[in-house]
């Protein structure tokens, strides 16, 4: 069973085992709380540019996202567990993307470098301090060519609407839908 509130907003769902969801909207008719079974399990804010600020959830975690003035993120702070800031160039690619992490876990993923090409496609990603390299070789209509891996490369060949069709000469097949229906590469 579902209810809709004055707005027409989803607001409560009933399921057959009798377990319901009840949400509530601010003026804005943004996504405010949900509780299931009247436990609350999340608590959303909004800034003044209708933007997601904030992030409470049930168990105490939260999220707190920061933006600059063209709406992109510069920050999402996961309070008590990590922190990432971004970094973005003049097209509003992202360049750097920091972790700061506030557990003190050991092996902790590290920042994560970007870079494009002219026409603003990713080329080559970095991640651990050049620990994790990918770059990316595209053709004309952006193709994925070559995928390199930490120096292991892959040939891949493309049919004419850009679907893969073979990665390293093993041939992966498509349903009418386009739905990939076999890959060789995955286990």
């Amino acid at each position: 069973l579902r209810l809709t509130d004055a707005e027409n907003n989803n607001a409560t769902f009933t399921y057959p085992d009798g377990s319901v969801v009840d949400r509530t909207y601010t003026q804005r008719d943004q996504l405010e709380t949900v509780k299931f079974n009247n436990t609350l399990l999340a608590t959303n804010t909004y800034d003044s540019g209708m933007r997601h600020a904030s992030l409470t959830r049930g168990n105490g975690l939260i999220t707190n996202k920061t933006y600059r003035n063209d709406n992109l993120y510069s920050s999402i702070d996961h309070v008590g567990v990590s922190t990432l800031t971004y970094t973005w160039d003049q097209n509003k690619n992202k360049t750097l993307e920091t972790y700061t992490d506030n557990l003190g876990v050991a092996g902790a993923q590290a920042d994560a470098n970007f870079a494009y090409d002219n026409e603003d496609r990713l080329t080559n990603f970095t991640q651990g301090g050049g620990n994790f390299i990918r770059g990316y070789n595209l053709s004309l209509v952006g193709d994925m060519t070559t995928v390199t891996t930490n120096g292991l490369i892959d040939t891949r060949t493309h049919n004419t609407a850009h679907e893969l069709t073979a990665s390293n000469g093993n041939p992966l097949t498509y349903d009418p839908k386009g739905n990939l229906t076999n890959n060789p590469n995955r286990n």
